[in-house]
């Protein structure tokens, strides 16, 4: 029943380990993989851990994924080395074995197999010893049980033996000395019989106890393994729920991120900390400004004029996204975006210009609504140019996505330069959409601090 429950236990363990092992094979990347290494307790937890992740690189069959993986297990094989672990040892000889025959290096898959099966022949001889220890064990418990009772038959025997001397010595008495009488004889047989009674009840006892001696010993045992079982499904659901909430955590904080910046840069900013500053050599500004906004903020709340803008924000953005347009940041009541940047596109100086029209007919609209209501209102200019810009990541606190250059100044100059309800383009604009818009010419227009400028109206 011991060596049952023994077995049990053992099995609980390997199992609830598995479980714990699964539940943690999350690809790491590689600062977070670091990071895990040195803040792991011992070797044989970084080998468990490189392994880990040896085994979620191996398994997406590249070439870049499969390098890294070799890297990564020779490591593991460095720390298993260092502190003796045998199991993890035995993984990595094995994963280094299947990725020298992949690469067709049999010296190398030979070399490794060798020391996998030595390693292998460690653990067996481990596991064949401990085995031993347990046989040698129960076989120590029976042995004492069975002595015990051959003890208690040996007692058995001794009180029969001296039942039978105690008998022959009366016998001879009463031969001997006829005048003790009957009544002594009688009287010296019942103390007899009581000491009978008395041996056997202490047999009883004595075997009465190792019952309850064994039976505590087994309900000690399976207590342990009960508390045991606990200890583990405890710790197995706690890593449980941290692993989600982690995840929650870090999926929030990608949302977050991805709401400020480009995918492509904020994936650029997690895997290098830092983002490299891009040339474009043909990117759409679209730049505007509201019309009237400040007479507006005289006459209206605050929280109303706030209002007011976050709709106006809102309905741009939407816009801007649905036009494959990337959003760049808003000034005040300036609203300014993009096409063509950070990923290359085709045709983003028409898509532009689309969204231009529809950012204005959505002002225009709002303007004669709240005209018929009597109520203030505000008009727009936009101003649309093409050409070369830097962009990067600026700033160490509450970085931004941004661009520079000149064609960023003349789209604003554009806007300056525009009319309320207009959408006003340049000239490099203009050749680019004039086979799918109606313009309007208005000839060279002075704008701040660059000259004279052609400018187009696109008709609506």
């Amino acid at each position: 029943m011991i060596k049952q429950l023994l077995v049990f236990c053992v099995t609980l363990l390997c199992v609830c380990a598995q479980l714990d092992t699964y539940a943690q094979q999350a690809m790491l990347t590689p600062i977070e993989l670091e990071a895990k290494l040195k803040a792991a307790q011992s070797d044989t937890d970084r080998v468990n851990i490189l392994l880990i992740q040896v085994k979620n690189l191996a398994s997406k069959q590249s070439q870049q994924s499969l390098d890294e993986a070799i890297k990564l297990n020779n490591r593991a094989i460095v720390f298993g080395e260092k502190s003796n672990y045998l199991t993890g040892l035995s993984k990595a000889y094995d994963f280094a074995m299947r990725f020298a025959k992949s690469k067709g290096d049999m010296s190398s898959e030979m070399l490794y197999r060798n020391k996998m099966d030595k390693v292998n022949r460690e653990i067996d001889k481990i596991r064949l010893s401990k085995i031993k220890l347990l046989e040698a064990a129960n076989k120590d418990k029976e042995s004492k049980l069975l002595k015990a009772d051959t003890d208690l038959k040996t007692l058995s025997t001794d009180i029969l033996s001296k039942d039978q001397q105690i008998t022959e010595k009366n016998m001879i008495i009463s031969s001997k000395d006829t005048v003790i009488s009957r009544q002594k004889l009688e009287n010296i047989q019942k103390e007899q019989a009581l000491k009978m009674t008395k041996q056997e009840s202490d047999l009883k006892d004595a075997r009465l106890a190792q019952q309850t001696l064994a039976t505590r010993l087994l309900l000690a045992i399976s207590i342990a393994i009960a508390i045991i079982a606990l200890i583990i499904l405890y710790v197995f659901f706690s890593n449980r729920r941290y692993s989600r909430k982690l995840a929650k955590e870090k999926e929030r904080s990608e949302e977050l991120l991805l709401n400020i910046l480009p995918a492509s840069v904020a994936n650029e900013l997690k895997e290098n900390g830092s983002v490299k500053t891009q040339f474009f050599d043909n990117v759409t500004v679209v730049f505007s400004d509201f019309v009237g906004f400040t007479k507006l903020a005289e006459r209206v709340s605050p929280e109303d004029l706030v209002q007011e803008i976050d709709m106006c924000y809102r309905t741009f953005d939407e816009i801007t996204m649905r036009h494959g347009l990337e959003k760049i940041k808003t000034i005040g009541d300036s609203y300014m975006c993009a096409g063509g940047l950070p990923e290359l596109s085709e045709a983003h100086s028409l898509r532009a210009v689309k969204a231009g029209i529809e950012m204005a007919a959505f002002i225009n609209d709002l303007k004669t609504e709240r005209k018929a209501k009597g109520l203030p209102f505000f008009e727009i200019r936009i101003g649309i140019h093409c050409g070369p810009v830097v962009a990067g990541v600026v700033g160490i606190h509450k970085f931004a996505y941004d661009i520079w250059g000149d064609s960023v100044n003349i789209a604003s100059r554009l806007e300056s330069a525009g009319a309320p309800g207009k959408v006003n383009i340049s000239a490099e604009v203009y050749e680019l959409i004039k086979n799918d818009f109606d313009c309007v010419h208005r000839g060279k227009v002075e704008a701040k601090n660059k000259g004279l400028i052609d400018m187009y109206f696109v008709s609506a």
